[in-house]
């Protein structure tokens, strides 16, 4: 078995920082090991975790990230249209429920059959631990050159890979202050360009800005581009988990994400995430337009949910409901000269450029752009 020694050493040779992911029993001494770290961030689900990993290494960090088996589907999206796409390196750590031969529950059999094979069939490297293993080391050197290809690297583990560990508990959860800013008023009439263009208008060019998929990337893009933008395609709803990882990376920097309302209910969970860490540097906007605008303008079920609300009760220190570009303008004001984990409803109208455009820039030149970029200004 593995010691907490041999785990510790292994992730300071690779200058592993960050970890997040979602519990499983065959994990526990791993993720007690992380979860004592200040740096442990609790996934709402695995795909979140994927996408946060993926920032840290936006970041200028490098992450690690668990999971169980059964929990490989929730990350099949991030890693295959988020870090496969934009060449993002990932380092996670797969338990193997429903292993062949062995008695578990039922609901893992089919994935304990198929886990090696999918990801395979995600060209995703990976190795096979077993129980009986005792040294980490061997990896590292394929690890780092994976690294340098840009490319995901994961282990699948069985139980007993790791040795027995107390548990952890760790509590981050208080009581907190909440600004609360115009729930009520008259809302004038915006598209997602006039919200986009404040916006820029009212930030440093060092703020880095986390673009949704659809048309709020191709909008922001179309408007100014900029190598603190990042355009996201694919992997829908994970932008937040994504700007979480940045804004933690880099603490002294400030991270904006334009998030959607389709996008934000599909993976609602991050919310809680973004609360419960709760980083000063973040602030996260949501456009709500009740429709999914860039694939036909179907609707959403954002008519029916209160976002303000939903980030109030998830932990966000600043929350605003926008009625205008001079509000917007305002908050933004605001949150710089006085940072706190922040969250804004901006409602709009449909409509886009008559020219849109799209970037481009590769994605995988987009990801290290962005990095470069955000690493080298955070550096001086």
């Amino acid at each position: 078995m593995i010691s907490e020694i041999e785990i510790s050493s292994f992730f300071e040779t690779l200058s592993v920082s960050l970890f997040s992911g979602v519990p499983c029993s065959h994990l526990q001494p791993l993720i007690d090991y992380a979860a004592a770290s200040p740096t442990f961030t609790m996934a709402a689900n695995e795909g979140d975790a994927v996408a946060f990993a993926a920032g840290s290494w936006l970041g200028g960090q490098h992450a690690a990230v668990f999971m169980q088996n059964s929990g490989l589907g929730n990350a099949v999206s991030p890693l295959t249209s988020l870090t496969r796409t934009f060449q993002i390196p990932v380092l996670g750590f797969i338990s193997l429920r429903g292993e062949p031969d062995t008695i578990d529950e039922p609901q893992h059999a089919l994935m304990g059959e198929i886990t090696g094979d999918l990801l395979k069939s995600m060209c995703i490297d990976y190795a096979d631990l077993a129980s009986d293993q005792h040294d980490l080391t061997a990896y590292i050197e394929s690890i780092i050159q994976r690294r340098r290809d840009r490319k995901d690297f994961f282990f699948i583990t069985r139980k007993g890979t790791f040795t027995s560990s107390t548990g952890v508990t760790t509590e981050r959860l208080s009581s907190k202050t909440v600004t609360i800013a115009g729930r009520h008023g008259t809302i004038d009439s915006m598209t997602r360009v006039a919200a986009l263009e404040s916006i820029l208008a009212s930030i440093p060019q060092t703020a880095a800005l986390i673009a949704t998929t659809g048309f709020t990337a191709r909008e922001l893009y179309t408007l100014q581009d900029r190598a603190a933008n990042f355009y996201m395609v694919g992997s829908m709803g994970c932008a937040s988990s994504l700007a979480l990882g940045i804004a933690l990376a880099q603490p002294e920097r400030k991270v904006i994400v334009l998030d959607g309302d389709g996008a934000l209910l599909m993976r609602a969970g991050n919310l809680a995430m973004i609360g419960n860490r709760s980083p000063k540097n973040l602030l996260h906007i949501v456009l709500q337009n009740g429709q999914h605008e860039s694939t036909g303008g179907q609707i959403t079920t954002a008519p029916s949910f209160d976002f303000t609300g939903a980030a109030i009760a998830a932990g966000y220190s600043q929350v605003y409901f926008i009625h205008s570009r001079a509000e917007i303008t305002a908050a933004l004001g605001n949150w710089f000269t006085q940072p706190a984990c922040c969250f804004m409803t901006i409602p709009i109208i449909a409509g886009t450029i008559a020219k849109l455009g799209r970037p481009t820039i590769s994605p995988p030149d987009i990801a290290l752009r962005f990095r470069e970029y955000f690493t080298k200004t955070a550096n001086g």
